[in-house]
């Protein structure tokens, strides 16, 4: 299916539709994303049509509704704060490749990422028991996470459970999920939350203090990551 190349930068609200990115694949080289082209890519999930989008802190509240999601009124200039960054649509590296290994050993569950979230999708840098390398937003979780209202770790002990969740395509269809907890990434230099580090089961569960903590611990480390890796890449510029 063809898809509408995005702005360089994200409009406000009353902008422009917000588009979910979701059906097919294209075939746009990575090297291409910097001109606000998206590569090959497999996702799952979110609205298959164009949906007009209004700043809602939360439009599930009263139960899924496809082609909205969470976001603050500030949502845009957290976006272009992520997309500034580089990191989007860059190929794996070990650094993030090995916490979500370690976490998912960790906190014994099948499904961790790293997950990025962009203007109409989240895309996951780094990913652990799941193909898929982005969603719609409307379907994520971690928009929840990104919120200035949500205080640490969001956490969805059942997801069967919750109206705003429960007739979400990813907790009724594949990957199923039934619990997920996410710790905010902060942007390395200024105060916004661009995605989460997060743990995912397809069977309920509740999660400790310690649990939060461990995983905030891991999401710091991502931004120190961020980072080093934005340091490494001004030195190297000419």
């Amino acid at each position: 299916a063809e898809r509408r190349q995005p702005p360089p930068a994200v409009r406000g609200p009353g902008g422009g539709r917000g588009v979910m990115l979701c059906a097919g694949k294209t075939s746009i080289d990575p090297k291409d994303e910097h001109k606000g082209r998206r590569p090959s890519h497999t996702c799952i999930g979110g609205s298959p049509e164009p949906a007009f989008h209004s700043f809602d802190t939360d439009p599930h509240r009263d139960g899924f509704v496809p082609g909205k999601w969470a976001a603050d009124d500030d949502d845009v200039s957290r976006v272009n704060s992520l997309r500034r960054l580089g990191i989007m649509m860059t190929t794996s590296e070990p650094a993030f490749d090995r916490m979500t290994k370690i976490a998912s050993e960790l906190f014994k569950v099948p499904i961790c990422l790293v997950s990025f979230v962009a203007e109409d999708f989240q895309w996951f840098k780094a990913r652990e028991g799941l193909d898929a390398d982005r969603t719609g937003r409307d379907v994520s979780f971690c928009s929840y996470a990104t919120l200035k209202e949500t205080q640490g770790v969001f956490a969805v002990e059942n997801a069967h459970l919750d109206l705003r969740f429960k007739d979400n395509p990813l907790v009724t269809g594949p990957p199923h999920i039934a619990f997920y907890a996410g710790a905010p990434i902060y942007h390395p230099d200024v105060p916004h939350k661009i995605g989460s580090f997060c743990i995912i089961d397809n069977k309920p569960r509740s999660i400790t203090d310690h649990e939060k903590y461990l995983l905030s611990l891991f999401a710091a480390q991502i931004t120190h990551e961020l980072l080093t890796r934005a340091t490494m890449n001004a030195l190297a510029e000419p």
